[in-house]
């Protein structure tokens, strides 16, 4: 069976690298002649003829291996390198580096799975998404998380679109309106691709020339309406003095007016942020789906105070880490997934406290 070796790149800067080319050459074939155990079987005729040295620089290498080394950054064995065994010569720090080859390959096969894993996610959250880029249009080469990773966001359908290189590079850990309002950037944005994706249509909206939140226009929307309704009721045109039956024979129609804010958004965004960034997290604000399901909740609890959304949300970590799911925990990133997780629960007496 084949044995692997790898060469550590300190060996560069090692007491053999200033020795002659014949002494490294038969280091190295060592190195790779070694087993498992770190034993090199053969004779010093056959060593030389495979590391394609003389007999008698084969022998000088060996002598100097198995002498000790003042200048050797290992002090066991006196910085000797091999000694003898029946049938050949044992490595004698090969225990040693084979264990730090093992951790670095274990982190590498690690990072690779991990990488895999996550291709295969956004592969099957984007099916049905169209294999152009969501942002210009070009071809897209894999996925981009609307809302990064790093500031809450999630690997689930809602928050990724398919994307070019280009465009995810650009975006990075931007916000979604940062991002596509950004008028530096070294090509252009598609509008027709932007409101063509099922999911970005579903985010945001463009009017006069700037691209916003859905659920932010919304509230715009809301807000001018109010001050119209207002200022209506304020005027009183002088033909109604002129006519005081006017109004009990025609009545007004007043326009309705849009729900006051609730006064608890703003400190219950603030503990969530608290929350959320003692966990090594970075919070920015709320995007367009963690103010649809903050305000729901808001309507749905009307009598929660500040202490008992702190409550919930420690609760909910901590029943994510007792059932040991890290999917759960990571759940916790995201306001709106925490706030729809809250709506479940009627009280702390039903979720078992």
């Amino acid at each position: 069976m084949a044995n692997y070796t790898k060469l550590f790149n300190s060996i560069v800067t090692s007491t053999i690298w200033t020795e002659d080319d014949s002494t490294r050459i038969v280091w190295i074939t060592m190195l790779a002649l070694a087993d498992k155990n770190g034993e090199v079987q053969g004779s010093v005729p056959g060593l030389a003829r495979i590391a394609g040295v003389t007999l008698e620089a084969c022998q000088a290498a060996l002598d100097k291996f198995l002498s000790p080394d003042k200048y050797s950054r290992t002090l066991d064995d006196e910085g000797r390198r091999i000694e003898k065994i029946d049938g050949g010569w044992l490595l004698l720090n090969h225990a040693k580096y084979r264990a730090m080859a093992s951790k670095d390959d274990a982190i590498q096969s690690n990072a690779e799975r991990q990488r895999r894993h996550r291709a295969k996610v956004a592969r099957n959250l984007t099916q049905g998404q169209t294999d152009q880029c969501a942002y210009c249009g070009d071809a897209a080469a894999g996925v981009d998380h609307i809302t990064p990773i790093s500031k809450g966001g999630l690997d689930v359908d809602g928050n990724l679109v398919r994307s070019c290189k280009r465009c995810n590079n650009h975006k990075a850990s931007r916000h979604l309106v940062d991002f596509l309002n950004d008028h530096t950037l070294p090509f252009k944005l598609s509008e027709s691709s932007i409101l063509g994706n099922k999911v970005l249509s579903q985010i945001v909206t463009k009017s006069n020339g700037a691209w916003h939140f859905i659920t932010q226009t919304r509230d715009i929307a809301e807000a001018e309406a109010e001050a119209e309704s207002s200022l209506t009721e304020s005027a009183s045109p002088a033909s109604v003095e002129n006519v005081p039956n006017l109004e009990l024979d025609t009545p007004k129609a007043k326009k309705p007016k849009s729900e006051p804010p609730d006064p608890r958004r703003e400190e219950f965004v603030s503990i969530f942020r608290e929350y959320i960034e003692s966990r090594g997290v970075t919070y920015d604000r709320p995007n367009a789906a963690d103010n649809a399901q903050l305000k729901t909740l808001l309507k749905r609890k009307p009598d929660m105070t500040p202490d008992e959304w702190r409550d919930y949300l420690i609760y909910i970590q901590d029943e994510s880490r007792k059932k040991f799911a890290p999917a759960m925990i990571k759940d916790c990133g995201s306001l709106a997934l925490v706030c729809a997780k809250i709506d479940r629960i009627q009280t702390f007496k039903d979720s078992g406290q």
